[in-house]
């Protein structure tokens, strides 16, 4: 069986959350300049993920024409800070599904059956992956593949992208499932016909897991209970 996961806003922060430190250091009104940029942004911003501009090229243009307090460097630095700190509990989480196979059992004894692999299937930036590398080994290395929208040239929420995925990596979507934040990738995965989970925190994650037969180690229980 194979579990696919996102990264960002699963397993550590991402963009999501840059507007909070923006806000500490520079200011609420900047903050929310930097929000509504992000916004008009947002195509460019798939562009970059899906390896078509650098880094560098996106924040150029994000910055342009308008007056503020901190340049290229400073916000890929902010950038990094937000990178730097992990989604509490659900590495924990899957390292205890890892270690404890699904029970197959009831109305899923033939769904998703098997010790499980962890997958990343992750839009992220291209010129970040060796710092991610840095700041997290232990999420990184808990994947068995590593399947980025750089390299694919393409964004989950894409058309036909997770069939595309079912294709080319031999995947039979009934033994598949998939894990993300994101509700237009959950709703393209859904389109393929994929098992799918919309994450909102570890803790709803573990219930709705449980229900489906997996078993977590007493040490997790402890944490969130």
């Amino acid at each position: 069986m194979i579990i696919l996961t996102d990264l960002s806003e699963v397993l550590i922060k991402g963009v999501y959350g840059m507007d909070r430190i923006i806000e500490r250091n520079y200011g609420l009104e900047v903050s929310t300049s930097f929000m509504k940029r992000k916004y008009v942004m947002k195509s460019s911003f798939e562009d970059l993920m899906r390896g078509c501009m650098t880094e560098d090229q996106f924040w150029e243009r994000f910055l342009s024409g308008q007056k503020w307090p901190f340049g290229v460097t400073e916000i890929k630095g902010i950038l990094s800070r937000n990178m730097a700190e992990e989604i509490p509990g659900t590495l924990d989480l899957y390292e205890s599904i890892v270690k404890y196979p699904r029970t197959v059992n009831g109305d899923h004894r033939n769904l998703l059956q098997g010790r499980p692999e962890f997958w990343l299937v992750s839009d992220h930036i291209a010129e970040r992956q060796q710092e991610l590398e840095h700041l997290h080994p232990e999420t990184l290395g808990l994947m068995t593949r590593r399947i980025w929208s750089y390299d694919e040239i393409a964004l989950k929420k894409d058309p036909g992208y997770f069939a595309r995925l079912m294709k080319n990596y031999d995947l039979n979507k009934d033994e598949v499932l998939y894990i993300d934040d994101d509700m237009e990738n959950i709703y393209a995965s859904a389109k393929a016909g994929v098992h799918h989970i919309w994450f909102r925190n570890a803790l709803q994650l573990r219930y709705t897991l449980s229900r489906a037969g997996f078993r977590f180690s007493r040490q997790f229980d402890r944490v969130f209970c």
